[in-house]
């Protein structure tokens, strides 16, 4: 499945929600392979942010960029986040495991959490 990295890092927050939830074994796999799909992108996404901050970050007369209060010191703010924006933009394909509607029917019975309508739009992705 084709996705923007905006919309994947959107859905890694959704899907760590999810996997705190009791669901029937197959959907809980289901979740957990996919957090783990998308974990694999937003860990290339974050190396990508890190490289565009250390190229508009100040640095000091030893070349090290500079940091402060945990941040960088950005010179070009403006071009930062063009820059950024452009690779939130960008298309990855992800590797969505699907369900089938009917595994969804075990859940909020007995042991199992119900699905909440937050929930459905979100594993609407998956089946």
């Amino acid at each position: 499945m084709r996705l923007k990295n905006k919309e994947i890092r959107l859905l890694a927050v959704q899907m760590e929600l999810l996997g705190k939830k009791n669901f029937p074994t197959k959907v809980s796999f289901a979740i957990a392979k996919n957090q783990k799909a998308i974990s694999d992108v937003i860990e290339i996404i974050e190396e990508q942010r890190k490289k565009i901050c250390e190229k508009y970050a100040e640095r000091d007369e030893n070349g090290i960029v500079k940091v402060e209060n945990g941040s960088y010191v950005i010179s070009d703010l403006q071009s930062l986040n063009a820059e950024y924006g452009e690779l939130m933009e960008i298309e990855t394909e992800v590797e969505i495991q699907k369900l089938e509607e009917s595994d969804l029917e075990r859940c909020g019975e007995g042991k199992y959490d119900a699905v909440s309508p937050d929930d459905v739009r979100i594993l609407q992705l998956m089946i």
